[in-house]
C-alpha cells in the first residue's frame, strides 16, 4: 500500500466524519469529530516535514563532504581521467557516486515516511478507540446511576 504523506485516507482507517460526540460503533469502526481528524492530519504533516527537512539535510552533508575531499584518480572514465596528467591534480569524485547517493536519499524519504505515517495512523486510531471506549464505559455508569 502506497501512503501520500500529505493525504490522510480516513477509508483506510474505517473513519467517518461525525459532528456530533464521539461514540463507538464497532471494533472496527469508530467515528470521530472533525477536530480530531484535523489533528491527526496536522501531526502526520508535521512529522513528515521534520523527517524529509532532517533526510535532505543529511544527504546534503554527504554530498558537501565528498565534494570538498578531491582524490587523485586514474582511469576513470566518469571523470573524464587522463593517465598523463591525472597524478597531477586531485579530482571531486562526486559524479562517480552520485547517481546512488540520489536514489538512496531519494528511497530513504519515500520508504521511512509511509511507514512513519501509517504507524502514527494505526495508533493514534488506537488511542482514539480506547478513548471512545472509556467514553461509552462512563456514560454507560452514568445512566446506570441515574436509573438507579
Amino acid at each position: 500500500m502506497t501512503t501520500d504523506p500529505s493525504e490522510f485516507n480516513m477509508t483506510e482507517m474505517g473513519i467517518a466524519i461525525e459532528h456530533e460526540q464521539l461514540q463507538y460503533l464497532a471494533p472496527e469502526y469508530v467515528k470521530y469529530t472533525p477536530e480530531a481528524m484535523a489533528l491527526v492530519r496536522e501531526l502526520t504533516t508535521n512529522i513528515t516535514a521534520i523527517l524529509t527537512e532532517s533526510i535532505t539535510t543529511a544527504f546534503t552533508a554527504l554530498k558537501t563532504s565528498i565534494h570538498e575531499r578531491p582524490i587523485y584518480v586514474l582511469f576513470e572514465p566518469q571523470l573524464g581521467c587522463d593517465p598523463l596528467t591525472d597524478h597531477q591534480t586531485p579530482k571531486d569524485v562526486y559524479p562517480i557516486f552520485s547517481e546512488a547517493i540520489s536514489s538512496a536519499e531519494r528511497k530513504l524519504g519515500e520508504t521511512s515516511v509511509a511507514m512513519i505515517v501509517d504507524e502514527l495512523r494505526e495508533k493514534i486510531a488506537a488511542a482514539l478507540s480506547l478513548e471512545v471506549s472509556k467514553t461509552n464505559v462512563l456514560k454507560a455508569k452514568q445512566k446506570t446511576l441515574s436509573a438507579s
